[in-house]
């Protein structure tokens, strides 16, 4: 999602449409606090799996579960940037 789709477009009305390369990895380059949470999100799902699947320990959940909602919610706060970019490019 990152690296792999070279180009976000939004397409407003008939004839316009705004094209940015790497626009959701120029978000998270610009937003440093989102991309902390969501590294640290992805190394705790990451710990979480690999505690379940060869320890013997049962505390794997709870990293996979603070993990998910740190990774899912740092995903929600740059969509929410990208909207409202939008919103506010076109409002002016």
């Amino acid at each position: 999602m990152l690296l792999t789709k070279r180009w976000f477009c939004y397409q407003s009305t008939g004839w316009h449409s705004i094209c940015e390369p790497f626009k959701y990895f120029n978000n998270l380059i610009a937003m440093p606090i989102v991309l902390v949470l969501f590294l640290l999100g992805v190394v705790a799902v990451l710990a979480g799996i690999y505690l379940g699947a060869f320890k013997t320990s049962s505390k794997g959940i709870w990293y996979s579960g603070i993990g998910t909602i740190l990774a899912v919610f740092s995903l929600f706060m740059l969509a929410d940037s990208i909207t409202q970019h939008f919103i506010h490019q076109h409002t002016t």
